[in-house]
């Protein structure tokens, strides 16, 4: 028995909080990577793990791939009142589809908090164990 579909997925693990640059690289690589359709060639993954690694990381990249305006222009008046919640400590539930677009949404609603994303989320969330 044959499968119709094959369900792959790559998933990069960084210490940087580097997002928007990470998905704008990665997108070109995996997108070369299914296109092959010989899953087993893992160079082209080897190759982008060391490019990626090689790069020095530099505070202006976590804001790469994230755009303000297209966060307004999809959630128009939503985006402002995200915002406010977020201001107040709200907790909020926020589901879409695909995710990627929503993920990217989310990224670029949090980059509004000055050095939020620079310094990591962890950082910036309280968090008690």
């Amino acid at each position: 028995m044959t499968r119709s579909s094959v369900q792959k997925s790559v998933c990069v693990i960084c210490r940087a909080p580097l997002f928007g640059r990470l998905a704008v690289k990665m997108e070109l690589v995996v997108r070369a990577w299914f296109m092959q359709g010989n899953f087993s060639e893992t160079t082209l993954l080897e190759d982008a793990y060391k490019h990626l690694n090689s790069c020095p990381v530099q505070i202006d990249q976590t804001l790469e791939g994230l755009s303000v305006l297209k966060l307004v222009e999809n959630w128009r008046h939503k985006a402002l009142l995200l915002f406010k919640l977020l201001l107040l400590g709200r907790k909020v539930l926020i589901y879409g589809s695909p995710s990627g677009q929503l993920s990217t949404a989310l990224l670029s609603l949090i980059s509004l908090f000055p050095r939020c994303l620079e310094f990591g989320l962890s950082r910036s969330a309280n968090v008690t164990v």
